[in-house]
């Protein structure tokens, strides 16, 4: 039950960082034009919120690298691709197959093995 409460929780983070990601970047589109009147706010509303969304993403990848398989799965249903049921197939199957498997296999191969001394299959 502990592992269920920490991938909740791990994944809710994971959400919140996605959120703010989100919403910096729509700060810099909204605020495009005041963006080049001055210095001042090309910093402000420009540079801060993307250097934040880019720190954010940084974080979000690296902690879905190191998460467990049954949290990127819960990430990794956010993708529309990943929206769909799986078909019986697919969930007796221990090898799934489709766009949800192929995120997670993304994010995990982003990882080289050598650099965190584990070896992954």
């Amino acid at each position: 039950m502990q592992n269920a409460f920490d991938d909740v929780v791990a994944v809710t983070g994971v959400l919140f960082a996605v959120f703010y990601i989100l919403t910096a970047l729509a700060t810099v589109v909204y605020y495009r034009r005041r963006v080049a009147s001055s210095a001042w706010d090309a910093f402000s509303l420009g540079a801060l919120p993307a250097a934040a969304a880019g720190f954010l993403g940084w974080i979000v990848v690296k902690s879905l690298q190191a998460a467990p398989a049954a949290q990127i799965d819960q990430v990794s249903v956010l993708s529309p691709r990943c929206s769909q049921a799986p078909s019986p197939r697919q969930v007796d199957s221990p090898a799934r197959s489709g766009a949800c498997s192929d995120l997670a296999e993304l994010i995990i191969r982003a990882e080289p093995a050598a650099a965190t001394g584990r070896q992954r299959s």
